[in-house]
This record gives structure tokens, C-alpha cells and sequence, in this order.
């Protein structure tokens, strides 16, 4: 495995899937008649991938995809992404059985073995794996936009109203901080980044007949104030939120309304957070969570 030669001091163990997805379905009690059929649906590519446990975070992680290259220095950027948590895989490929018809399913496991889009792919089916089954969900659905443009998730109807769900995997502003030839500088970080191309999935709604936003995976941590400045920057008849986290049950929600954090918080089944936002002090600098 690259992490045994890159980052040795991180490994604790070595693993292949097929164990570590059998000692995740066991530690959440899954039948034990379950197990090799929940196994099953996983990609042969993925399930011949190798796995380690992670010393710094505890995790188990499998090695999958290669190092980005920086476009200005041309370094090699190793991280995360190269070695995501196996419970993660686990998560995102029973949400895509349970609710992705057969024709979505098979271009997403396509999509997932795709070493260049696995960690898009992967993310896409995070934030609606604790919404309560019973609420309808749809993944990527036409003519909520302009053009051909696709939103990953309509989910709903809940009441009288619909959330469409746009999931961004922000690796763009990590890379430019990265990316800089004088090092002694103090990096320079653009919050808008984040929101790129958003307001562009969206048309106008009523937030009351349709809540519209995005959930968004990102690796840096946010200065409160320039994150909600940039978001109050982006036409409020379209974005009506925005979700900052990742697979964990916390995270960071920005919406025009109070009242609307609260709907959506119960609807993702999300705990606040202080982990993706700081309050900037005079002399710190952006940080990284990973």
C-alpha cells in the first residue's frame, strides 16, 4: 500500500474490506444472516482494495485513487481522499441500494469505482443516510433548474413542501492554500469558493413550497463571519441554506430563517457544530480540519 511508503507512522494494522466491512455491520447488530448479503452489493474493485487502521484517528481506511497535483508548484498533495473511512464506503453504498432505483444504481456504482470521481461519488450519498425511510427521496431529478441541470436530491414531500439538495465535495479552496510558491506568506482563503456555481442549479422558489440549498464537504475549517458573508452574498430567492459537515451526525447550518435550521436539522437528523467554523483572531490563519 502508497500509505505504507508515504505515511508509515500511521499505520496501527493492516486489513482487507471484506473483514472490516464484517466488523462494521457487527458493531451496529446487523444479523449475521445479513452480513454476506449486504457485502454483496458492493463493487468487486472495492472490495479488493486493501485497508488500514488509521493510528491518528482511529478509523479504518482503504486505499483508493492517487495524489492530486497542485497546479502551481506542481507538488503532489497526499491527504484524505486518497484513504477514506471504511464505515463512510459503508454508509454511502447501503444508501444508494436502499434508495436508488436499478438504472441510478448502476451509474452510480460506476461512478463509485472510478478512482477520479470515487470521493465526488461518494459524498453524494452521505447526507441522506440518516433521513427516516419513510420520507420519499429522489436522486439526481431534472427541472428544478435551468437547462439540463441536475440537483442531486429532492427529498419529500414533507407537508406541504419539498427540500432539493444540491451536495458540493469542496477541494478547490484546500488546493489553492496548498498551492502557493512563497510558503512565508500567511495563506489567503476565498470563503465564496465554497458556493461556486450554486446559485446556478437553482431557480426562485418559495422556501415555504420548496427549501433549496446545498450540503457541502469540505477539508477547511471557515471564519464564521466571512463564511456567513459570503452566504448572504448569494440570491436568497435560490439558496435558501447551506450545510456544512460530512458523515458524522454534526454540522453547520446556515438558512435565511431560523426556523428553517430547525426543520432541517430534524430532517438530516443533525447535531450543531463547532468543528467547521472558527471565530478568527487577530493574527490566526485558515486552518485544515484533516
Amino acid at each position: 500500500m502508497l500509505i505504507e511508503q508515504v505515511f508509515p507512522q500511521l499505520v496501527q494494522e493492516l486489513s482487507d474490506m471484506k473483514s472490516c466491512l464484517i466488523a462494521e455491520f457487527k458493531s451496529t447488530n446487523t444479523a449475521p444472516e445479513n452480513i454476506d448479503s449486504f457485502i454483496s452489493w458492493f463493487p468487486n474493485d472495492l472490495l479488493a482494495t486493501k485497508c488500514f487502521l488509521c493510528k491518528l484517528t482511529g478509523l479504518w481506511r482503504y486505499e483508493f485513487g492517487l495524489p492530486s497535483t497542485l497546479d502551481k508548484t506542481k507538488k503532489l498533495l497526499w491527504g484524505t481522499p486518497m484513504w477514506p473511512a471504511v464505515n463512510t464506503l459503508l454508509k454511502a453504498v447501503l444508501n444508494a441500494h436502499l434508495k436508488l432505483p436499478q438504472a441510478k444504481l448502476e451509474i452510480y456504482l460506476q461512478r463509485l469505482i472510478d478512482a477520479n470521481k470515487h470521493q465526488d461519488a461518494l459524498v453524494e450519498m452521505i447526507p441522506t443516510f440518516r433521513i427516516n425511510h419513510p420520507i420519499q427521496t429522489d436522486f439526481e431529478v431534472t427541472g428544478y433548474s435551468s437547462g439540463n441541470k441536475t440537483i442531486d436530491w429532492k427529498i419529500g414531500p414533507i407537508g406541504n413542501r419539498q427540500i432539493l439538495l444540491d451536495v458540493k465535495n469542496r477541494n478547490k479552496d484546500l488546493y489553492e492554500m496548498m498551492d502557493r510558491e512563497n510558503t512565508e506568506a500567511p495563506p489567503q482563503h476565498d470563503h465564496s469558493l465554497l458556493f461556486r456555481g450554486l446559485e446556478a442549479k437553482f431557480l426562485p422558489a418559495n422556501p415555504d413550497q420548496s427549501l433549496q440549498g446545498a450540503f457541502i464537504f469540505t477539508s477547511i475549517k471557515q471564519e464564521s463571519k466571512k463564511l456567513l458573508n459570503a452566504f448572504n452574498q448569494l440570491d436568497g430567492g435560490k439558496i435558501h441554506f447551506v450545510i456544512i459537515g460530512d458523515e458524522k451526525e454534526d454540522a453547520y447550518v446556515l438558512a435565511r430563517r431560523p426556523e428553517d435550521e430547525i426543520f432541517l436539522r430534524k430532517i438530516f437528523t443533525l447535531k450543531p457544530s463547532v468543528r467547521f467554523t472558527f471565530e478568527k483572531k487577530k493574527g490566526s490563519d485558515p486552518d485544515t480540519r484533516h
